[in-house]
Formats: C-alpha cells, sequence, structure tokens
C-alpha cells in the first residue's frame, strides 16, 4: 500500500497532472527570457504610456513589472481584472497606472504565449483543465508542512475538496484557541 503513496509538492503535482493529461510541450521560460520579453512588451507600450514612459526609456521598469507579473500570478490576477479593480476606485492617478501596467503585461503574455511555457503559469492552467476532469477522484490527500497558500493553490484544493474521496489539512498554530 505504501508505493501508492505520493509526496509532492505543488510543482511537483502539476508534473504529475501534466504528464498524464499533456497540455505542457514546449520550451519553458527562463529569468533571462522573462527579461527579455518584458523589455520587448516595454519597448512596443512606450509610445502608449506617459506615467511610465521616462522609467520604461531608462529600463528601470523592466524588474519592477517582473516582480508585479509573479506576484500578479500567484494571486490569480490578470491584468484585466487589475485594470477593471483600478477602475471601479474612481481614482483617476490609479486608473492611469492600472492602464498603463495592464497594456504592458498583456503585451507580455502575449509574447510568452507565443513562443514559451512560463512556470509561473503552471497551477493556473492546471486549474482550469481540472475543471474537465476527475484527477483527484478516489484519492484521499493529505495537506501538511505548508505555511500559507497561494491563490492559485487554493484554486488547486478546491478541486481536491470537491474530487477526493478525503481532505485531511494540518493547521500551525501555538494552540486550538489561537484566532
Amino acid at each position: 500500500k505504501a508505493q501508492k503513496i505520493n509526496v509532492m509538492s505543488f510543482s511537483r503535482l502539476c508534473e504529475w497532472f501534466f504528464r498524464l493529461y499533456g497540455g505542457l510541450a514546449g520550451q519553458r521560460l527562463s529569468d533571462g527570457g522573462r527579461a527579455v520579453l518584458m523589455q520587448l512588451a516595454i519597448d512596443s507600450a512606450v509610445d502608449n504610456i506617459e506615467i511610465y514612459k521616462k522609467s520604461a526609456q531608462k529600463g528601470e521598469l523592466t524588474e519592477l513589472l517582473l516582480s508585479m507579473v509573479s506576484e500578479m500570478k500567484m494571486c490569480a490576477v490578470s491584468p484585466e481584472e487589475m485594470l477593471s479593480f483600478a477602475e471601479n476606485t474612481g481614482d483617476e492617478q490609479l486608473i492611469g497606472k492600472a492602464k498603463e501596467i495592464s497594456l504592458v503585461l498583456s503585451l507580455y503574455d502575449a509574447l510568452v504565449s507565443q513562443s514559451y511555457i512560463d512556470p509561473l503559469d503552471e497551477l493556473t492552467k492546471m486549474d482550469e483543465m481540472l475543471k474537465e476532469n476527475d484527477f483527484f477522484k478516489d484519492s484521499v490527500i493529505v495537506i501538511d508542512s505548508f505555511s500559507g497558500f497561494t491563490m492559485q493553490e487554493m484554486k488547486i484544493i478546491t478541486h481536491m475538496l470537491k474530487k477526493a474521496d478525503e481532505v485531511y489539512i494540518t493547521f500551525c498554530c501555538d494552540n486550538l484557541s489561537d484566532e
């Protein structure tokens, strides 16, 4: 029975899932490749941005936007959702910044999708594909040794809770009355 137990991180879970269901054929994007594609996206958008134009021309924007891309993907927020949120605030300066960032990040995503597979997108892609299959059916899942979860991971856990026979999750806390 011990041979049926698989111990894995979310990354390994993705590898296993995509080996079974396909969907990740292609060249994986490296950090260097990300930087090049982000700079290409910025260069493509430079005529349509005002707020970040100076930073874009100095090359200061690339690293900042790469960090933002990573954070947004972990939080499962698209450039369009970020812009929509900003528009709902009514803050014109925030809306202007969000429009420019959304434009650049959308161009970046388009460049990435043409030729590469971004490891930052794997959990999001898995989430979409899990809606169409029974990957966790007949499973008993134990989630242990995590101090927290990203939104992408939470979406995968939601599929586990819906499809698996049993799901056990351990929580770290000092005592049982820890709010």
